[in-house]
């Protein structure tokens, strides 16, 4: 008769917003920042708050190509008694030229800044040349086809604030206010590490029966889209030894890790076991559903984060708490980097066990009549292709066994997954 063996097991799970915080305030931000040029910094997250050093437009400007004129000479004009006015110069973008001469028009381009005493412009397709002189066909209303001084950007607005990740479309609008150098915060590397002695980086050898890893690149792919440097730090096999030789090595080489599959509660499951010899905080066990197993850890206070090997575990850990830890570390805002939309409910969605736990469920959305729906993929946590067909996710609170078709739900869509 074999003995008994009492095997592993969570004794409690953990609530998301508690798990988050421990690991945050052991955590300290880096805090290193460098300058670049804008266009250059695209990407990364600011270190600071800039504001335009200027007006945009700095001066009245032309929103056409056409003729600067006068409003107040333009008074009665029509095509049965055009009002002549006489061609005085040109103004190309952002020039200005002399003040305009009585009785004239200015030809000027497409941002040209308006001449002294001009006040308006009349469109080049809505006038006739004659000679040196263009004939107006109808009256010009004071400030028409202007582009005010500072309508676009006030001096001293807000262009940028600290822990935002500059787009290109910033970085073009500070360039183009003069703006050559911001200071931004030197990006955390994030280690990834798989562990499992069955996988293989190599297709070869998963066509001869070892599983390819493929959770791995997935992830330091989503990664490279978030404020970070992914670096891999290669699989690791299943023995408790190599497990906390090969953490304190990525530790070595990066300010947070994430650790991909051997998060269960098995003889073969190494993780957890490593972690409690060399953390000076951990836990396993969340209050999310896929994803419960999962967990973190603080170690030389850096982050870990513990993401299991099923797919809706590994995505919903990432998503809900391996992102939060980043952001925090690479003093970063959290909510650029999701999408929110509401839709309607398809089909009712029914729980039957982990009912008190925070539960994911992926949708996939159309339109129709008007009208955002989307469609639930409950499915086991195994099942790829139900995360990789769907446009985003629900977040359905604890204490919630059931939500009815038709009802108007909040669609979370990670931008790192498109």
């Amino acid at each position: 008769m074999r003995p008994s063996v009492e095997h592993r097991r969570i004794e409690r799970f953990h609530d998301l917003d508690w798990v988050l915080r421990e690991v945050t305030r052991r955590v300290v931000p880096l805090l290193q920042t460098e300058l670049l040029r804008p266009l250059s910094a695209i990407g990364r997250v600011s270190a600071e708050e800039v504001r335009s050093p200027s007006d945009r437009p700095s001066h009245d400007a032309s929103h056409m190509d056409g003729y600067a004129v006068r409003s107040s000479e333009t008074s009665g004009a029509s095509r049965q008694r055009p009002v002549a006015l006489k061609v005085d110069g040109f103004t190309g973008p952002n020039e200005r030229g002399p003040p305009l001469g009585s009785n004239c028009a200015r030809r000027i381009l497409t941002g040209g800044y308006l001449p002294e005493g001009a006040d308006a412009v009349i469109p080049q397709e809505e006038v006739v040349i004659e000679g040196d002189y263009v004939l107006v066909l109808r009256p010009v209303k004071p400030r028409e086809h202007v582009d005010r001084t500072g309508s676009d950007l006030k001096r001293g607005a807000t262009v940028l604030t600290r822990g935002e990740v500059i787009s290109p479309v910033k970085a073009a609008l500070l360039e183009s206010l003069g703006v050559r150098s911001v200071s931004v915060m030197t990006p955390p590397v994030v280690g990834v590490m798989s562990f499992g002695s069955e996988l293989t980086d190599d297709p070869e050898k998963a066509d001869e029966g070892r599983v390819l890893n493929t959770h791995a690149p997935m992830l330091v792919s989503m990664l490279s889209k978030l404020p970070c440097r992914p670096l891999y730090l290669g699989l690791v096999p299943d023995y408790v030894d190599a497990a906390m030789s090969s953490l304190k090595r990525a530790l070595d080489q990066a300010d947070m890790v994430l650790t991909v599959g051997g998060s269960s509660v098995s003889e073969l499951d190494v993780v957890p076991r490593a972690l409690v010899e060399l953390s000076e905080f951990f836990v396993q066990g969340l209050r999310l559903q896929p994803g419960r197993v999962g967990g973190a850890a603080v170690v030389r206070g850096k982050p870990v984060v513990v993401l299991p090997a099923l797919v809706h575990s590994t995505i919903n850990v990432l998503n809900e708490l391996g992102v939060p830890v980043l952001t925090h570390l690479a003093s970063a805002k959290l909510n650029q980097f999701f999408s929110l939309s509401r839709a309607v409910l398809s089909e009712p969605i029914s729980f039957h066990k982990w009912i008190d736990f925070l539960k994911v469920v992926w949708v996939s959305v159309s339109h129709h009549s008007g009208q955002l729906s989307c469609r639930p993929h409950v499915t086991e946590s195994s099942v790829f292709s139900s995360v990789a067909f769907s446009d985003g996710y629900l977040l359905i609170e604890p204490d919630v066994d059931r939500v009815d078709a038709g009802t108007e739900v909040l669609i979370k869509r990670p931008l790192w997954m498109l």
